[in-house]
């Protein structure tokens, strides 16, 4: 088949689908999920793209949360960085960092207390 394909998260809902069912994450899981998307800066040179909606808002449609009896995982999907209908310039260094500030500040809300 043509096109980006990614592999199959399986036991996985949307990140918007686990916190309106009151899902929290453990410290850890967020650490992971910002390094992750660091990672993934790092790799294609570009911002994802598609991720940051506005200040303190993310697009909750573009993460699956993998739940395993280990604990959860956060996979970020559907990069726009081919598709940039917002005009921004996905690879300037301030918006990659703008959108990991973001992107963490979303997540942080949602750790669960200790």
């Amino acid at each position: 088949p043509d096109g980006f394909q990614m592999e199959y998260i399986g036991n996985s809902v949307t990140l918007r689908e686990f916190i309106n069912a009151g899902g929290k994450f453990a410290p850890g899981e967020v650490s992971s999920a910002i390094v992750d998307l660091y990672r993934i800066q790092d790799l294609t040179g570009q911002a994802h793209g598609d991720l940051v909606r506005g200040l303190g808002q993310i697009h909750t449609g573009n993460a699956l949360v993998e739940i395993t009896p280990s604990g959860n995982r956060i996979h970020l999907i559907d990069f726009w960085s081919l598709n940039n209908f917002f005009g921004v310039d996905l690879t300037s260094q301030a918006y990659k960092i703008h959108e990991v500030n973001q992107y963490g500040g979303f997540l942080h809300k949602y750790i669960r207390s200790e």
